[in-house]
C-alpha cells in the first residue's frame, strides 16, 4: 500500500490518503526554498538528480529493477553524487534475498550510463560487429521462450546453439585473445540458457542483461576509452583537497576549522592484520577515509532498513532512502554547501511519515538555505554586510545540528516497528 498521510491528515477518507501523502511531499517538493533558490536565484544543475532518485525508488518498488537501474545510471553521467544513496538500490533487495533483481540493476546501470558514454566505450568496427552478432544470437533464442518453439527437432536446437556461440565468442577466436575466451562462452550461456530458466516475464531482463554485458565486453575486447571516468569521477576526487568547501557547515567543516584536521592528515594506525587478514603491515588511516568508511557502514544500514520497512510495508521505508542524503552531507568531506539541497528536498518524501519528519522538512531546509545564501552574498562583500556577518556566526558550528540530523533520519531509517494506533 502506498504511505500514509502524516497523522494530523488522517481525517481524511481511506480512499485519498494516498494522493494526500502524495500531493503532500509534492508540494513539499516544489515550493521547498532551497530547490527555488539554486534552480533561479543561485543557478547550478544539483536538481537534476532528483528526478532520476525519485523514480528509480519508485520503479524498483513494485520490482521494475531494469529501468531503475536505468536511470540510476543515466543519473550517474549527470550528476555521480547519486551514488552517494544508490547502493541502498543494491542492499535492499540482497536483504530480502530478491537476488534476480541484482543483474537487472546492475544491466539497467550499465546500459543507462551507456547511452551517455557510447562514443567512449564503441570506437570500432569490429565492436560495433560484435554488438550486432549478440543481438542477433539473442533474436535466434529467444522463440524458445514460448512453449511451442520447445517442440522443434533437436538439431534445430542445437544448430541455433552453435551459431549464438559463434556470434558470441568469435571476438576471442584470433591468437593471444583465447585465454580469455571465457568471457565469451559465459556469455554465450547466457543467451543459450536464459530461456530455459527463466520465465517468460524474464525476457526483458535476459535481454537487458546480455546487451549490457556485450558492452561491457566489447569495450574491454576493442579500442575503447576510460576518459569519461577520469575525466568524470576521478578528478573531482582530487580536485578540491580540503575536509569542506565555502560555506560548507558539517562534522569534516568542524574537524577542519575548529581542530585543526588536514584532508590529508593521518587518523590513527591499523596495527598488521587488525581485520583478520587486513592489513599486511601497519597501515596509516587518513581521516577523509575514515569518515567515508564511517558513512558507507551507516548507509548500508539504511539499505537494511529499507529492506526491513518494505517487507513490512511501513512508510519508514521512504525515510530509509532518504537518510543517505543527509549522512552524506553530514560526514563525508570534500562538500560543497549546495549540496545539502538533495536532502532537504528529499526530506519530502519522508515528511509524509508523520508530524516530525515534517518538522525535519523545515529544519532540513532552512540548513541548506542558510549554507547557499551565506554563499551568494560572499560573492559580493559590498551586499548587507551586517547580515553576512551574522551568517558568518553560524561557521561551523551549525554542523552539530547537521549532524543530529543525521542521527534522526538514521534513527528512522533503521528503528523498529511502530507500534499501530490503539496498541
Amino acid at each position: 500500500d502506498p504511505p500514509p498521510a502524516p497523522r494530523w491528515a488522517r481525517e481524511v477518507p481511506h480512499p485519498w490518503r494516498a494522493a494526500w501523502g502524495a500531493m503532500f511531499a509534492a508540494a513539499l517538493l516544489w515550493l521547498n526554498p532551497v530547490v527555488v533558490l539554486n534552480a533561479h536565484a543561485w543557478p547550478q544543475w544539483d536538481v537534476w538528480v532528483l528526478p532520476f532518485y525519485i523514480w528509480a525508488v519508485a520503479l524498483a518498488s513494485p520490482g521494475f529493477w531494469l529501468p531503475a537501474g536505468i536511470l540510476i545510471g543515466l543519473g550517474a553521467m549527470f550528476k555521480g553524487q547519486i551514488l552517494f544513496a544508490a547502493p541502498v538500490l543494491v542492499i535492499w533487495p540482497i536483504m530480502q534475498g530478491r537476488w534476480g533483481a541484482l543483474p537487472r540493476l546492475a544491466a539497467g546501470f550499465v546500459l543507462g550510463g551507456a547511452i551517455v558514454v557510447w562514443p567512449w566505450l564503441v570506437r570500432s568496427a569490429e565492436a560495433y560487429w560484435f554488438l550486432a552478432g549478440v543481438m542477433a544470437a539473442v533474436a535466434l533464442v529467444a522463440p524458445w521462450y514460448w512453449n511451442r518453439a520447445r517442440r522443434w527437432p533437436k538439431w534445430v536446437f542445437i544448430a541455433v546453439a552453435a551459431v549464438a556461440t559463434g556470434l558470441a565468442v568469435w571476438p576471442w577466436m584470433g591468437a593471444g585473445q583465447r585465454g580469455s575466451m571465457g568471457w565469451g562462452l559465459a556469455l554465450a550461456t547466457v543467451i543459450v540458457a536464459g530461456p530455459w530458466v527463466l520465465r517468460h516475464r524474464g525476457l526483458v531482463g535476459w535481454v537487458g542483461v546480455i546487451a549490457a554485458s556485450a558492452i561491457v565486453l566489447a569495450a574491454m575486447r576493442f579500442d575503447s576509452s576510460d576518459s569519461w571516468y577520469r575525466v568524470g569521477f576521478e578528478f573531482p576526487q582530487r580536485h578540491y583537497r580540503t575536509m569542506a568547501m565555502g560555506t560548507t557547515s558539517n562534522l569534516p567543516a568542524i574537524l577542519g576549522r575548529q581542530y585543526g584536521w588536514d584532508w590529508a592528515d593521518v587518523a590513527f594506525q591499523m596495527p598488521a592484520h587488525a581485520l583478520w587478514i587486513w592489513p599486511d603491515e601497519p597501515t596509516d588511516i587518513l581521516i577523509r577515509n575514515l569518515l567515508k568508511t564511517g558513512f558507507f557502514i551507516l548507509m548500508t544500514l539504511c539499505g537494511i532498513g529499507a529492506a526491513m520497512h518494505a517487507r513490512r510495508n511501513d512508510s519508514r521505508f521512504l525515510v530509509a532512502v532518504v537518510a543517505p542524503w543527509v549522512l552524506a552531507f553530514a560526514l563525508l568531506p570534500q562538500m560543497h554547501e549546495r549540496y545539502l539541497l538533495w536532502a532537504s528536498a528529499l526530506a519530502a518524501l519522508a515528511a509524509v511519515t508523520g508530524l516530525g519528519m515534517t518538522l525535519m522538512w523545515g529544519l532540513m531546509s532552512a540548513l541548506a538555505f542558510l549554507m547557499t545564501f551565506h554563499t551568494m552574498l560572499n560573492t559580493n562583500p559590498r551586499t548587507a554586510p551586517e547580515v553576512r556577518q551574522w551568517f558568518d556566526g553560524t561557521l561551523p558550528g551549525i554542523g552539530w545540528m547537521v549532524v543530529l540530523a543525521s542521527l534522526v533520519y538514521l534513527y528512522g531509517a533503521v528503528g523498529g516497528r511502530r507500534k499501530a494506533e490503539g496498541e
